[in-house]
């Protein structure tokens, strides 16, 4: 009986070791990639609603029509507040994702000390369980504590640093007023440098890719080659340049390098690691406002 008593007994160790953690285990899955599945959303359709009634707007506008113009005009706005907040609903933020992990863990590490308690045979793998929960629950209290990413925390903080140096030199600019900045310019272009794997994975809207090597390191810094491509591709220096990348630091040395050469309108959007749905956002709608102003 006793036999028997101790083969239950580890298959209910072994059922809730399995069920403590398959759970932190997809969540680290899910949110190591937060936003991966989450932006395959109807952007391209909404998009493509959009130019149709930029189109009927521009026909309005060629009628003197100023009645079908307001329609049409109101349609379009209703549709982009429509995509944003879709886009919206999907954003999940750094603080939030390492929220959801400390408490799986707490949860993993109550879990470990109940069954240490109920069960003699496997208490010592059990404490030993609940010390690592808790060493794990007590590393994300202290990302949630300076704000980085479980994922990434030290490539964020580096980032972090090139970002506030930006913003020293006046070249950063908050996303969130980006859009009001750019109203009155004749012309803006986004700049994507983020790896060239990530940017195929996960693109941004009528951007332009920084980089012609695919293989590029993503510890090498940026050269001139890189910048002489975008000389070429931006040949106005008078249009407003936003440049992005994945932690910060490629967006840095591009706007650095552009300023030296001339582009007085070259800013730095920072880091799209924790914040790829709130881009994707705003590249269709800077997408829009160029169909809306017919450039």
């Amino acid at each position: 009986m006793s036999l028997l008593e101790g083969i239950r007994d580890f298959a209910i160790a072994a059922l809730s070791l399995i069920a403590f953690f398959t759970g932190p285990t997809k969540a680290f899955h899910v949110f190591s990639n937060p936003f991966e599945k989450r932006t395959r959303s109807k952007g391209g359709e909404l998009l493509e609603e959009v130019e149709h009634l930029a189109l009927l707007g521009a026909k309005a506008e060629a009628r003197n029509d100023a009645l079908a113009q307001d329609i049409a005009a109101n349609e379009r706005k209703q549709l982009v507040q429509r995509f944003s907040k879709q886009i919206s609903a999907r954003y999940i933020s750094a603080t939030m994702s390492n929220c959801i992990m400390l408490v799986s863990f707490l949860f993993c590490f109550i879990g470990s000390i109940l069954f240490a308690q109920m069960n003699n045979i496997t208490r010592i793998f059990w404490i030993a369980t609940s010390v690592i929960c808790l060493t794990l629950a007590l590393a994300h209290a202290l990302l949630i504590l300076f704000d980085l990413p479980f994922w990434a925390p030290v490539k964020y903080l580096r980032g972090r640093r090139f970002s506030k140096a930006s913003g020293k030199a006046g070249y950063f600019i908050f996303l969130e007023r980006t859009l009001n900045a750019i109203e009155t310019k004749a012309r803006c272009h986004l700049v994507d440098a983020r790896p060239y794997a990530k940017a195929f994975k996960l693109p941004l809207a009528d951007s332009i890719y920084a980089f012609d090597d695919p293989h590029r390191p993503l510890d090498d810094l940026v050269t001139d080659h890189v910048i002489e491509n975008l000389e070429q591709r931006l040949p106005d220096k008078t249009h407003t340049v936003l440049v992005c990348s994945e932690f910060g630091r490629e967006s840095h040395e591009i706007v650095v390098k552009l300023r030296e050469r001339g582009y007085a309108d070259a800013y730095d959007l920072g880091e799209t690691a924790t914040r790829y749905a709130l881009f994707q956002r705003f590249a269709h709608q800077l997408h829009y406002l160029a169909i809306e102003k017919g450039r």
